[in-house]
């Protein structure tokens, strides 16, 4: 076996150079990750194991594992143990954990030959403390997330047919039909998560006492809208946005489809449902096309008209937001911070009901007049709640839209106040920023500035910093990688956006990417998630992080500070989104390299778009080798940091450091200059 002989690389703070291993989770998955001083000689990775904390006499048992060794397959994607198939990594999530049980974890690196790995000396050995996976609940505070990634292996073998052909996109439309938009139905249930729980309980609350007072940007799921129908008349006070449609509409004069737009011809049938049972207490808002009322909201009053709490957070109240997206939604107990809500709904609601509702419907003329626009200028002072406090935005929260188109000559339009306060945030992070993005903006275009833009020149100022992401829009990632690594610093930020695998290969099968417009639909930041001296912030909301949601749109921005489980919690849920589309990322920007190399030759494009020319060099496990561990010891390798952080306890990282020959003269890694130069592509 060849050994590594690579010594370890830190610099900083030594409490995250020591052996040690934690245990982080929220409602969907429990993340457990690991580091050592240094390599371990001769370990070909690791057995992951777990015991049940409230049992004495449990016992460790090894976590289940589907990918194995080099030059094998998996086609009945049944598992075998980290024992047999080890983890080449330090850190790994546990998405079998079953909800409010409390376990121990324990590490064990294995050595010798990938026929029959051993366990090496116990001396290397490490444990957790208890950990359990269920929402996280901080004081007033509860926050659920749902699970939502479609490009797994899991959903992919459930998607192909007999024969391992798969399937058509129609025979996809009846599978997302049939499997989880149908009541009741196992994937629905896998997919959502406790999500679902949390937004229906929270309508329930209305059932004998209060009323549910709410605004709601999207609503066709049908166990939903159920539920807000159920409700006592009189306890249901909604302001529903339009949700459009589209339906074929002849062709271009160049032979391409053409689809007409069906305004809200989505919501039209809950809606329809909702004014049947709630009369006037449903108020109809219709947007113009230059914004949406995207809020999704709910606040409970009592029956003596007092506001108690409030849940909101980016779920659209579809079978898409609950199971097909990623999403998460947050639920205070505050009294003042519901009665913040419920002054802005007052307002929101006055602003609809004071244009006329066009029959058929169309935009309401006078919408977002000045009387709501000065209600959201301004925050009010933060609010203590338990674990922290929280300060909240609303928009729009400016003067008058903005055209986001792309002028001949465009302009950057002034900062609004909610992303003034956003860029402040970023700008003063001490150790990591992490995201999670639909599509905040336009990729080239001046005019449609977004939080990405700021978080760019943040990176530049502080190459010491983890910044981590993803976003639903691939150019804006690719705006964002370009405007780091267009730099001679040696910034560590990356941002990545969904795709997956086109192709069977090695244990790999073809993955649905998406079911609709978007994929990751969250739209949150976490600054600082492990700092305790109050400085930790989770952004969340239905706000898109870009100036276009301040300036056009109806939305609600909520910045939670000092809680720091909760901070955690949101961190976990992005770096998992992250770390699961980022292999998948970096084999669509190779797809898009050879593409335009097969174009520019005048070759046809490759048949299948990520594999069919460029074969991963990744198809297993490494066998009989300890060099895996390079890039996670490697000062120059982003997994360096990324090892430090979970086991950082909030101590600054050090910075990734470019590597040198012995005469000291820098090099740039063959994998930093590859993504140097897809970033300029």
């Amino acid at each position: 076996m060849a050994k590594t002989s690579l010594a370890a690389a830190h610099v900083g703070n030594k409490a995250v150079i020591a052996a040690k291993a934690v245990a982080w989770a929220n409602n969907d998955v429990i993340l457990i990750a690991w580091s050592y001083p240094g390599p371990i000689p001769g370990c070909i990775g690791f057995t992951l194991e777990r015991k049940l904390a409230r049992e004495p006499d449990s016992k460790f048992a090894a976590l289940p594992s589907y990918v194995g060794w080099q030059g094998g397959k998996n086609d009945d994607w049944k598992s075998k143990t980290t024992d047999e198939w080890p983890l080449q990594r330090f850190n790994w999530k546990d998405l079998v954990a079953e909800a409010d049980k409390q376990y121990i974890y324990r590490i064990v690196p294995l050595t010798g030959k990938s026929q029959a790995p051993v366990r090496m000396d116990p001396q290397y050995w490490l444990t957790t403390g208890k950990i359990s996976r269920g929402d996280t609940v901080t004081g007033t505070v509860r926050a659920t997330f749902n699970r939502g990634i479609l490009a797994t292996q899991t959903l992919a073998r459930k998607l192909h047919k007999p024969t391992g052909k798969g399937l058509s996109p129609a025979e996809i439309e009846s599978f997302v039909q049939e499997q989880i938009a149908k009541l009741g139905a196992a994937e629905r249930s896998r997919l959502t998560g406790q999500l679902l729980d949390t937004l229906l309980d929270f309508t329930a609350r209305a059932s004998k006492t209060g009323r549910i007072v709410a605004a709601l940007y999207e609503l066709t799921d049908e166990q939903l809208v159920k539920a807000l129908v159920g409700l006592p008349k009189g306890r249901l006070h909604l302001v529903l946005s339009n949700d459009n449609d589209s339906e074929p509409d002849g062709e271009t004069a160049t032979g391409k489809p053409k689809r007409k737009v069906i305004y809200d011809g989505l919501n039209l049938a809950g809606r329809q449902k909702l004014v049947k049972k709630h009369g006037d207490n449903i108020a109809t808002r219709y947007m113009p096309s230059s914004g949406i009322a995207h809020n999704k909201f709910l606040i409970y009053v009592d029956d003596q008209g007092a506001a108690q709490a409030v849940l909101t957070g980016s779920t659209n109240w579809t079978c898409t937001g609950l199971c097909t997206q990623n999403n998460n939604a947050i639920v205070i107990e505050d009294a003042k911070l519901a009665q913040r809500y419920l002054d802005y709904w007052t307002a929101l609601h006055a602003d609809t009901i004071a244009q006329i509702v066009p029959d058929p419907p169309a935009p309401q003329k006078g919408l977002q007049a000045a009387a709501l626009r000065s209600a959201g200028a301004k925050a009010a002072k933060p609010l203590k709640i338990d674990g922290g406090q929280v300060a909240v935005w609303f928009s729009p929260n400016t003067k008058a839209r903005i055209d986001t188109g792309t002028p001949a000559a465009p302009k950057v339009p002034p900062i609004p106040p909610d992303m003034a306060v956003v860029a402040d945030l970023m700008a003063n992070a001490k150790q990591a920023v992490l995201f999670l993005a639909f599509q905040p903006g336009q990729a080239g275009n001046a005019r449609s500035m977004t939080f990405l833009s700021q978080l760019a020149a943040v990176a530049r100022d502080k190459p010491e910093l983890l910044i981590r992401g993803a976003v639903s829009d691939a150019p804006l990632a690719a705006q964002f990688n370009k405007a780091i690594y267009d730099e001679p610093g040696w910034q560590n930020a990356a941002a990545v956006s969904p795709a997956g695998f086109s192709t069977d290969f090695g244990y790999f099968e073809t993955e649905l990417v998406k079911t609709g417009h978007a994929i990751i639909h969250d739209k949150i930041i976490v600054i600082d998630p492990f700092a305790t001296d109050g400085s930790c912030h989770v952004i969340t909301g239905s706000h898109n992080l870009g100036y276009k949601a301040s300036y056009n749109n109806d939305e609600n921005m909520l910045i939670i500070s000092g809680n720091r489980n909760l901070a955690i919690a949101y961190a976990v849920h992005a770096l998992d989104v992250y770390d699961h589309y980022r292999w998948r990322y970096k084999l669509a920007q190779q797809r898009e390299r050879e593409t335009k190399r097969a174009k520019a030759a005048g070759e046809p494009a490759p048949k299948f778009q990520n594999l069919a020319q460029y074969k991963p060099k990744w198809t297993g496990l490494f066998r009989d080798t300890d060099e895996w561990q390079t890039k996670y010891f490697q000062q120059s390798w982003e997994n360096f940091t990324e090892r430090l952080f979970w086991v950082s306890d909030g101590s600054p990282l050090p910075p990734l450091l470019p590597p040198t020959t012995k005469s000291g003269k820098k090099v740039t890694p063959p994998a930093v200059k590859a993504s140097r130069r897809a970033a300029r592509a």
